[in-house]
């Protein structure tokens, strides 16, 4: 299905409020042109769909446009008056602003050139153009969370958030009379100092940072997280679902929450060490949950969804992502935040911290644990779209890197690239221009070896240690025994036949029966049956709290601690 284009004009909508603001930006743009044609006069043709169009918004009350999140940039009253008299009727019942774009003399002497000597249909097809310019060039630099939030008071203004606020604000500094300065401030005094409250006048960052639910709801409904649980991924309907609608301050511990209750954690064993890595960090829930916050597109009115499975979490927010910054640069680029009024207040409060980092820590958060990089492919211009993995595909690399980072003093902990690297030659893969002018270092640090006089590197011995310690138990595969477990999970009792359908195409039917016989020894299975009749079971005796694979390599353990190694 083609994509639907966000400026593409749908006659079906008839309130204002179901339009994109970009529809009814470029159509304003155009009606104020038009204008000085004299359209306004009643002169429109209804020949063509584009004039026909034009009918409608001249129906439309001005305000209402202004209201609806065009804060962009102003062309006063009095210059248009000049240059386009036959608007002055249209303006009568308007402020002295009339919001067009972020660059008044640019947009002005686009209009002016437009206006030159052209028919109604070309001059419409111009301005199209222009409207077109302007979105690329200057709306990702717009911030409709600093506009005022017309009738918002401090009453409106959750009185908790605000002392929270407060204390957040004063733990951000060591100076004890800025401590106490910020402690004496009044309500509208703290608003005013981060730039929440301008001229008496509440901007829309304080409605979703403080706003009481029910004021969010009135005054920008579509700021709420929406959380869909599914067991499976090819599923349609939900198992789970959650709207989180109130002020971000609550917002993001709640919906952090909300997301644990339904993670679980990839259990393992390290020279008899119980070991256990959750699918999804809570610090990467986090920093993905915020960044989606910060830089979706508020006069978007989707909200923010996560889509959460056992194996994966997804963070999708309206909005593409900021100007400049592409899934290949998202690491090395620092991007001018869409809504820079509430980055501005979640930094000094300490919430978040330089505009960009989050995206480092969640790639570095995740890559440490052994994980799949994060997945931005699905983003598109109207989306950013996040996907985390939480599968551990390499024990080894998880306690390679974490044996590395704790020798380190803080300054000198591996960075994202570092790690970023790590990962690339594990995985086998080209090193990329993010991370070649980092194997110098890594080589310099032991980390890597290269082949021969090859530009080709791999991990280092110390890897290859801690690999064959979580890649074999006691002469058993893991990925074998992760199989055999998942094959438990899903049946309480397994025949011959199961194992060498799940094994199918991996191993012969005799490598098979010898597996299980040597797991059958080692009092992993208990075994019922003879012949065709043979059922297994696993033998969970004092395991009864553990999951099926966490039992059989406890039991591997086990025995290799108390016999001697075999050799066959």
């Amino acid at each position: 299905m083609k994509e639907k284009n966000p400026w593409e004009f749908d006659n079906n909508l008839t309130s204002v409020k179901e339009k994109s603001p970009y529809q009814i930006l470029s159509k304003y743009a155009g009606l104020l042109t038009k204008a000085h044609k004299g359209l306004i006069e009643g002169q429109i043709s209804s020949i063509n769909k584009d004039e026909s169009e034009i009918k409608y918004f001249l129906s439309l009350n001005i305000s209402e446009l202004n209201n609806y999140s065009l804060n962009l940039f102003s062309i006063t009253q009095q210059s248009i008056a000049k240059k386009y008299p036959a608007t002055i009727e249209l303006l009568q019942q308007e402020e002295n602003n009339i919001i067009i774009t972020n660059n008044e003399k640019e947009f002005e002497n686009q209009l002016i050139k437009a206006i030159q000597n052209q028919s109604t249909k070309e001059l419409f097809a111009s301005i199209k153009e222009e409207i077109k310019i302007r979105k690329q060039n200057f709306y990702p630099f717009s911030d409709f969370l600093a506009k005022t939030c017309y009738n918002l008071t401090i009453n409106d203004l959750n009185k908790n958030a605000i002392n929270l606020l407060r204390d957040k604000y004063q733990s951000t500094t060591t100076d004890d009379k800025k401590k106490s300065e910020i402690q004496a401030f009044t309500d509208q005094q703290l608003l005013q100092d981060l730039d929440l409250l301008k001229n008496d006048k509440l901007n829309y960052s304080s409605l979703v940072l403080l706003g009481k639910e029910d004021k969010i709801k009135e005054y920008l409904p579509q700021a709420r997280v929406t959380i869909e649980y599914r067991k499976h991924e090819n599923q349609i309907h939900d198992d789970d679902r959650y709207e989180i609608q109130d002020a971000i301050i609550f917002l993001v511990d709640k919906t952090v929450e909300k997301i644990k209750q339904r993670t679980g954690s990839h259990k393992f064993l390290f020279d008899l060490t119980r070991r256990e890595i959750k699918d999804f960090e809570d610090d990467v829930i986090r920093e993905a949950l915020l960044n989606a916050l910060i830089h979706r597109d508020y006069q978007n009115m989707a909200d923010v969804r996560i889509k959460q499975f056992p194996q994966k979490i997804e963070f999708i927010n309206p909005g593409g992502f900021p100007k400049g910054v592409t899934i290949g640069n998202i690491l090395t680029i620092n991007s001018t935040p869409r809504s820079y009024s509430l980055t501005s207040v979640l930094k000094k409060i300490g919430f978040i911290e330089e505009s960009g980092q989050g995206v480092d820590r969640i790639f570095l958060l995740v890559l440490e644990k052994g994980k799949e990089k994060p997945d931005y492919s699905q983003s598109h211009q109207t989306q950013v779209w996040l996907t985390i993995q939480s599968e551990v595909e390499d024990e080894g690399f998880t306690l390679f890197v974490e044996e590395e980072q704790k020798k380190r003093k803080e300054e000198e902990k591996l960075d994202v690239f570092d790690i970023l690297t790590l990962y690339e030659i594990n995985k086998g893969k080209s090193i990329s221009y993010l991370t070649k002018n980092r194997t110098k270092k890594l080589l310099n640090n032991k980390l890597i070896k290269r082949i021969g006089k090859t530009n080709t590197f791999t991990l280092s011995r110390r890897y290859d240690e801690h690999s064959k310690k979580t890649s074999e138990i006691a002469g058993f595969a893991v990925k074998d025994i992760r199989a055999i477990a998942n094959l438990f999970d899903k049946k309480e009792v397994v025949k011959m036949s199961d194992f060498v359908e799940l094994f199918e195409g991996k191993r012969k039917r005799h490598e098979i029966k010898y597996l299980i016989d040597k797991l059958l020894e080692k009092d992993v299975f208990i075994k019922e049956g003879e012949s065709k009749k043979t059922i297994y079971k696993i033998n969970d005796a004092n395991y009864e709290d553990e999951n099926n694979f966490m039992i059989i390599k406890m039991k591997l353990f086990k025995w290799k601690n108390s016999n001697s190694p075999e050799k066959d």
